[in-house]
């Protein structure tokens, strides 16, 4: 269950990243990358297990509650209090 739980915060993190996270840092987080396994039927009888890999997660919140995961260099460089804009480059 938790591992859905964190499933679903990189998905809404990597979700509200599209929507735009530009502002001051409000706060920073850290989701480590992880592989989970489901069972899938392949037919009668024939069962197969699928890996599912899900990267990690650089989270910054900034400003009016966006958040974003970001690459770790960045990440790396910034502070709680910088500015973030995810349409600089």
């Amino acid at each position: 269950m938790k591992k859905i739980k964190v499933s679903i915060g990189v998905l809404a993190l990597t979700l509200l990243a599209a929507c735009g996270a530009s502002g001051q840092v409000t706060d920073k987080s850290y989701s480590p990358g992880y592989t989970i396994y489901q069972t899938v039927s392949c037919g009668k009888g024939c069962f197969t297990v699928v890996p599912t890999y899900f990267p990690p997660c650089y989270g910054v919140t900034v400003t009016g509650g966006h958040s974003a995961c970001i690459d770790e260099q960045t990440w790396n460089k910034l502070h709680v209090g910088d500015y973030y804009s995810d349409k600089s480059s």
